[in-house]
């Protein structure tokens, strides 16, 4: 259901005492019904009157859901107190809440709760694999054979290297050589990738970095010095 109210915001001070806030609460109920929110706003240039709409979620989480379902239209609230003041209520109009019929709404259902396991199966398979590789930082094959994943193997890349596929993410080549994954050995923490799949790798095999020999490089080195030259040039 939905309600549009008008409501009247009397602000008071946070010192006023409780007898005074009665006081005050009691005067303000009996003025808003004798003269209408609308006068009571015109004659007081500090109280604001605003035109709005309430579902009944919201008035749920403000906890006003009885008091709203309590009033007819044109009906006027008893003053509520809020953090921002007392407030004054008069229902201007009530869209009683719509039933679908279940037949409807039945796949839209069956699809949200497929969803909602498919979901929760993968948050607990995510964890499960996060214990087990954590557990067993050495290895991947014990958390590969309780949840009968594949070990791929990438093919052979360097930190800097741009490559494509998997490893042309920099986020990855730098994990992959992390001090706690390529010296200590371990694998690494499970990381979510773009897909809502998760990944955790470890090193396979490891080659030291050489220099290559100048035959191998000899056409790359002469291209890059022309570039340079003629940039010179230039």
């Amino acid at each position: 259901a939905q309600w549009f109210v008008r409501r009247l915001l009397v602000p008071i001070k946070s010192s006023v005492s409780q007898t005074q806030l009665s006081n005050i609460m009691e005067k303000l109920q009996h003025s808003s019904r004798a003269k209408g929110l609308v006068a009571l706003a015109k004659s007081n240039p500090d109280w604001k009157l605003v035109s709005t709409h309430y579902t009944q979620v919201q008035l749920q989480e403000a906890q006003l859901l009885p008091l709203f379902s309590s009033l007819k239209k044109g009906a006027i609230s008893i003053p509520v107190r809020t953090a921002e003041g007392l407030n004054v209520f008069q229902v201007l109009s009530i869209k009683p809440a719509v039933s679908i019929p279940f037949e409807k709404v039945k796949n839209q259902i069956r699809l949200t709760l497929h969803r909602q396991a498919v979901s929760q199966r993968l948050n607990d398979a995510s964890q499960q694999l996060s214990d087990l590789t954590y557990t067993n930082p050495s290895t991947l094959t014990v958390a590969a054979h309780a949840l009968r994943l594949s070990i791929n193997t990438s093919p052979w890349f360097s930190q800097n290297q741009v490559v494509a596929g998997l490893f042309s993410n920099p986020t990855l080549r730098n994990l992959a050589f992390s001090a706690d994954v390529l010296t200590q050995g371990n694998n690494s923490k499970p990381v979510t990738l773009k897909d809502g799949s998760t990944l955790v790798l470890r090193i396979a095999k490891r080659r030291p970095q050489q220099i290559k020999p100048l035959a191998v490089v000899r056409d790359q080195v002469v291209k890059q010095l022309q570039r340079q030259g003629a940039k010179v040039a230039a």
